[in-house]
């Protein structure tokens, strides 16, 4: 991929610091912008709209499904919002290529966050129905290692403040891939975008939580334990399932998956059409609730929109 210019965008000021830190590290062919803005906003969008882009990746999402559910309004406005404003910016812009990275929580969603993910694909798929120059489309994979919102750092800094290790489930169990090899399949599913499809990346078997406690703890040399009885031992406790979570997640629903040139790429039929008046009408409805500061209505909106739509 020859690239010219890279914006690299957050609404964190942390985020950002430390990834330009990062990224100064390595030498570029490319000019690098980093800018501190929120894309659920108009002004970030115009802001976005002078510069010359021909791809984006929307990568951006709140992902704690404990918070969000406590947190309808921010997370319907951060994750939705964001979403539906970038596609129109595409869309306008006639900017190349649009791909929304998604999550396994999509399929079926029992949580807030895996609610907004799967609306955020129907929106992704309206906007292919609109003459364009561009093409749209979304990705669904599993837990990124070591990423934010990932349960190893948890594990990590538990064992560095002598706090016991905190299981939801002994029985659940999650995917994992590495950072390193999520960028790299993403790159590769921005080169196949197209229309009514869902890309899924293959990411082998699924592992126990728990399983993944243990590992880390062997690495630092200890056993896991319920009641550790010496110091080679190391104390788990079973703290149970938030609201909103569930035991296994699942990457697709019993659709036919299609193999594409890549492995670890696979995809899947995203024919869930709804009219972008629908949506826009959706949109409306849902600023009207964040102005009103209606948490418990617009999560039900939210739900009732979903069970439409089944991929």
């Amino acid at each position: 991929m020859n690239l010219h210019n890279l914006y690299l965008v957050d609404s964190n000021e942390f985020n950002l610091f430390k990834l330009k830190i990062e990224i100064n590290k390595i030498k570029f062919n490319c000019k690098i912008h980093f800018l501190l803005l929120d894309v659920s906003e108009d002004y970030s969008i115009k802001e976005l709209s002078k510069f010359k882009i021909d791809q984006i990746i929307h990568v951006a999402a709140y992902k704690h499904v404990d918070l969000l559910e406590q947190n309808p309004i921010p997370a319907i406005k951060n994750n939705i919002f964001s979403t539906f404003k970038l596609c129109q910016l595409a869309k306008v812009g006639n900017i190349k290529k649009f791909l929304l990275i998604s999550s396994d929580k999509a399929v079926n969603p029992k949580n807030l966050m895996g609610k907004t993910k799967r609306y955020n694909e129907i929106i992704v798929e309206s906007f292919n129905y609109i003459y364009s120059k561009t093409l749209f489309s979304s990705v669904r994979f599993g837990n990124v290692l070591n990423s934010s919102g990932s349960v190893i750092p948890i594990f990590i800094r538990q064992i560095q403040n002598n706090l016991p290790i905190t299981i939801t489930s002994k029985k659940a169990t999650r995917y994992f891939m590495s950072i390193s090899e999520a960028v790299s399949l993403i790159l590769l599913t921005l080169t196949m975008i197209k229309p009514k499809k869902i890309f899924i990346f293959n990411m082998g078997k699924k592992i126990k939580i728990f399983e993944i406690a243990r590992r880390i703890l062997s690495i630092n040399g200890y056993k896991i334990s319920k009641n550790p009885k010496n110091q080679n031992e190391y104390k788990y406790i079973i703290i149970g399932m938030k609201k909103g979570e569930k035991i296994h997640e699942r990457l697709h629903n019993q659709g036919k998956l299609k193999k594409t040139k890549y492995k670890k790429i696979l995809e899947t039929k995203n024919d869930t059409k709804f009219s972008i008046q629908k949506i826009n009408k959706q949109m409306n409805e849902f600023k009207t609730l964040i102005d009103n500061n209606d948490k418990e209505l617009i999560s039900k909106k939210l739900s009732k929109f979903i069970k439409l739509t089944n991929v």
